[in-house]
């Protein structure tokens, strides 16, 4: 629509949303139930606002995962639809629903009757959320139709399959309408280009490509199209009319020298293939390749025969070491509950026990160890290769692990503890076969790792805690491995100036804390908003490319916001002072986005504040509109001439309140345990008195001593010292460099790391 912006709606709007015409107040209850514009606004998977020129807002929708009105309150509705509901679709094929490609329009209201802005945000919610193909809309059947006409023409009934009879008898009560992607976004299918495409595409062409006719004459399409070999091809989409509609051209034959000339290619490391030696020149490494270098958590796999205790050895591996545990029944249930073809393939392996085809896993395996948390903090592959041919096509696919722990227990042991445990003869019997086939692979898959790869056999004829100690000691002791630091002794080093994170629920008291750990430590406050505005300000590139989403009214997306942050970090007043990160990450995605970049805090302080006492806070502010001062009916109440002017804002209502800390709770808890395997958490009472909490934090991270540094750098007039420790092997260097560090602040340098 002309002038009208769609944005993500902010809580700001709730005051123009709630007076809003269409549909009116009665039937908005009827359709989409006693829902607070405020917590839809904070809760939806995705609200939005259109607004118009002058800046006031015209519509406002909400989409959830979860259906509208009194449904909202049955978790089983969705399964019901996807099992009683079908839709016709192109040629007649009648389709079911998919519970990750749906998504229930929860509220929808505006100015006046006209569909088109409807249909405007369910475009903008589906090119925002590319994944959703369906958006559906449980009207019941008391609802005179005529009314929300101008809703339904953007929607189809679902058809509802009557063999199937409701246990429920609310659900008989509802039909279900439902509006397909394709109504907004074209849908397109890809093929190889051919000659008779040419008349389609050759117009288009010349409207957008006039540079590349007037170059290569008129009959550069057909020759393009004509030529195409296994290194020259050429891809078209093709319209739902079977017409093409664009072209892309691909070869693997590039001058790759006059791109480098051309372009700065170093954040796509000059596209040189993993393992190429680095351009003359190009010394530029990213923060996540420093980060790797100095990676202390090892990548492991857990060799044993059956029964051999193998998971406990694995929790207490992941305990010591922060590992991810890679697990091929966790991956393989896990892939299996996703929307794709191979998720259908697996969960029909799984439905009838069957074994999942080792390319499967192999891709798996490949997929999860990239994930951030696995790069970050190393992992552990439990059980996995069986086989010699399994390990060769880990080792083909580059999953290469640092250490092959072997568990080694005799056979007669194992079937001793199985009849200890009173296992049943026919589960002893599976177990001596499956300890057959072990030993028949084992020695053949050590082979395959032993050139690279530290080997490692524990004697696993012991009690569980003796084994766990036998484990530990030999990575301590090997070459290989004696590196690897485990948690504990990684939480306990922090090198440079502090890194804080704070975490608490809305009127947590973290503004005060802020202020007394800023005097406290000298660390830089920084907050996302002000950093983002900053980097806007500044003209920076992260900067403006958050401006243009934040202009379209869209939300900055994740990866942006942490480069926006990893920018600040690296400025000067950081690396001097270190930094207190506040409001920021609030989601467990934001997080692990930081994680892979390298962004690790020392300490993440987590305000521990009952609800009720935030409710009690939150509720009691009172503002007076003239003057916009705010006041608390406890604790700084208004002046008695103000008493029946001052009101309440719509969010700091209580039901909206509970609705917010029940989004922080959740997306707290999913934080902290993004950190727990790097950082120190402390959580504190956010009851107590203000110093009381600083003075915990304190002990919980002791600021690090200057007294001496000032000394040494006054005595030599050179500035901050500068050391030297020379000693024979073994003769205390590490232990005296820890003691250097904590007493005077110095980096610890070591030839051996910086190579």
């Amino acid at each position: 629509m002309d002038g009208v912006i769609i944005r993500r709606a902010q809580a700001s709007d709730a005051t123009d949303i709630a007076s809003l015409s269409y549909p009116d107040k009665t039937l908005q209850r009827i359709v989409f139930g006693r829902g607070h514009v405020a917590a839809l606004i904070e809760t939806s998977y995705l609200a939005l606002s259109a607004e118009d020129a002058s800046g006031h807002v015209t519509a406002f929708l909400a989409v959830n995962d979860e259906p509208p009105s009194e449904l909202a309150e049955d978790v089983d509705y969705f399964e019901y639809v996807a099992q009683n509901y079908t839709i016709e679709i192109k040629d007649g094929h009648a389709q079911h629903f998919s519970m990750h490609r749906s998504l229930f329009l929860s509220y929808f209201v505006q100015t006046a009757i006209d569909s088109t802005v409807l249909s405007d945000m369910l475009q903008t919610v589906h090119q925002l959320l590319a994944h959703i193909e369906w958006i559906l809309f449980p009207i019941a059947k008391s609802v005179n139709l005529a009314e929300i006409q101008r809703i339904l023409n953007i929607f189809r009934i679902a058809t509802q399959l009557t063999s199937i009879q409701a246990d429920d008898d609310t659900y008989s009560n509802f039909d279900l309408y439902a509006s397909h992607m394709s109504n907004f976004i074209p849908t397109v299918a890809i093929r190889k280009a051919n000659i008779e495409d040419h008349d389609d595409l050759e117009p288009i062409l010349k409207a957008q490509n006039e540079n590349l006719v007037d170059t290569f004459g008129e009959y550069f399409l057909a020759e393009l199209i004509g030529s195409q070999t296994n290194h020259n091809t050429c891809l078209v989409a093709e319209d739902s009319d079977t017409r093409a509609v664009g072209l892309m051209a691909l070869s693997d034959e590039i001058d790759l020298t006059v791109l480098r000339e051309s372009f700065d290619l170093t954040m796509y490391n000059n596209l040189l293939k993993s393992g190429e030696p680095r351009l003359p020149g190009s010394t530029s490494t990213s923060r996540l390749e420093k980060l790797l270098k100095r990676r202390t958590s090892p990548k492991m796999i857990l060799l044993g025969p059956p029964s051999c205790g193998k998971t406990t050895q694995v929790e207490k591996l992941i305990a010591t070491y922060g590992l991810v545990h890679l697990s091929t029944t966790v991956l393989a249930r896990s892939a299996s509950r996703k929307s794709t073809p191979i998720a259908s393939k697996i969960k029909r392996i799984l439905d009838r026990q069957g074994d999942i085809p080792n390319d499967i896993i192999i891709d798996l395996i490949a997929e999860r160890i990239h994930d951030s948390d696995c790069v970050t903090q190393g992992w552990i592959l439990d059980g996995h290769p069986q086989s010699e041919s399994q390990a060769w096509d880990l080792i083909k696919r580059g999953i290469r692990p640092d250490v092959v722990l072997t568990l080694a227990v005799p056979d007669e042991v194992i079937v001793a503890r199985l009849e200890k445990a009173h296992s049943t003869p026919d589960i002893i019997d599976r177990t001596k076969s499956k300890l057959q086939l072990y030993h028949e692979q084992s020695n053949a898959i050590l082979k395959c790792f032993s050139k690279e790869m530290a080997l490692i056999t524990i004697d696993g004829n012991s009690d569980r805690e003796s084994v766990g100690s036998s484990v530990i000691h030999a990575l301590s002791s090997s070459e290989k491995t004696k590196s690897y630091q485990s948690v504990k002794s990684r939480r306990k080093k922090s090198f440079g100036p502090p890194k804080f994170i704070i975490c608490g629920p809305p009127a947590g008291g973290k503004g005060t804390q802020c202020e007394l750990l800023v005097q406290e430590y000298g660390v830089i406050h920084l907050s996302t908003g002000d950093m983002l505005r900053s980097a806007i300000q500044a003209g920076s590139e992260m900067g403006l490319k958050a401006k243009g989403y934040m202009d379209a009214g869209e939300l900055v997306p994740d990866d942006l916001i942490v480069h926006v942050i990893l920018e600040r970090l690296t400025e000067s007043d950081c690396e001097t002072h270190g930094w207190l990160l506040d409001g920021f990450p609030r989601t467990q995605c934001q997080a692990e986005a930081m994680i892979s970049e390298g962004i690790i805090p020392d300490l993440v302080i987590v305000l521990d504040v009952p609800d009720e006492e935030v409710v009690k806070r939150i509720s009691g502010r009172r503002v007076d509109l003239d003057t916009g001062k705010t006041y608390h009916l406890t604790y700084n109440p208004p002046p008695p001439e103000l008493k029946d002017k001052v009101v309440q804002r719509s969010d700091d209502t209580e039901d909206v309140i509970r609705v917010r800390l029940s989004t922080f709770h959740a997306n707290c808890d999913a934080v902290v345990s993004s950190f727990d395997a790097s950082s120190i958490i402390l959580t504190v009472d956010g009851m107590k008195p203000k110093d009381d909490i600083i003075q915990e934090i304190i002990k919980a991270f002791p600021k690090k001593k200057t007294a001496k540094v000032a000394k040494c750098a006054k005595s030599t007039g050179l500035g901050p010292p500068r050391l030297i420790i020379c000693g024979p092997p073994a003769g205390g260097k590490g232990t005296q460099c820890e003691l250097l560090v904590a007493q005077y602040g110095v980096v610890h340098l070591s030839t051996g790391d910086m190579l």
